[in-house]
């Protein structure tokens, strides 16, 4: 009996050993988003491209918490064209760093945090991005900014999240006062925000609302 016993102690200690190991080898070749983008170039080579241009590479080659929108190859391609662009050099460092900022939030959220309405932490842009679910075909559909479809969901990265996207997210440039007063129908309460010094304020954007610390990768 006490022969059967240690074998079945030493048996344990194998098992655990074991399932030790695997999950240390598991977490020493995770990789991070960065070298996701790296390691995939047929599917995010461009976006790959878009950090290294605008100078932005680094921080999602280190360590920290991170949620990346990636727009595929197919998607980049097709915003060059709508801003009659032949290529990435067309843009300043600068203008692609804001594209990257927003598409990503220092935060983890993976789908099951996912709900209708305003995601709960700002892009790194300072704007925040809105999640809208539909049924397509029988299936479910995830949309940023009602415009943006989700192609795969929950891609786990050593620092990070990354969904990939198959349109090009674009911030919010316009001021909301530019846009009331744009309206015919709202020229009466444009009128008002003028008059009661309102307007001005609703001239700012949200662009980086971020603390600086947040943003160290970006200035």
């Amino acid at each position: 009996m006490r022969i059967l016993l240690k074998i079945l102690f030493l048996g344990c200690i194998v098992l655990t050993t074991c399932k030790e190991y695997d999950y240390l080898e598991k977490t020493a070749f995770d990789l991070l988003i960065g070298e996701y983008f790296e390691n995939n170039p047929d599917e995010f080579s461009m976006f790959y491209e878009m950090l290294n241009k605008s100078n932005t590479l680094s921080f999602l080659k280190a360590y920290g918490t991170y949620t990346v929108f990636a727009p595929t190859n197919e998607a980049v391609a097709v915003f060059l064209a709508s801003k009659n662009k032949s290529s990435l050099n067309d843009f300043t460092a600068e203008e692609l760093k804001d594209y990257v900022r927003y598409h990503v939030i220092i935060d983890t959220l993976s789908t099951t945090e996912f709900t209708d309405g305003r995601l709960p932490t700002a892009t790194m842009y300072g704007q925040f991005l809105t999640i809208s679910g539909y049924n397509e075909g029988g299936s479910s559909v995830y949309k940023i900014n009602r415009y943006a479809p989700i192609e795969k969901t929950d891609i786990r990265a050593a620092n990070g999240i990354i969904h990939s996207i198959s349109t090009m997210l674009e911030p919010v440039t316009t001021p909301a006062a530019v846009f009331i007063e744009q309206d015919p129908e709202l020229s009466i309460f444009s009128e008002a925000l003028k008059i009661t010094g309102l307007y001005d304020t609703l001239m700012l954007t949200p662009d980086k609302d971020i603390p600086a610390e947040d943003r160290r990768w970006f200035t």
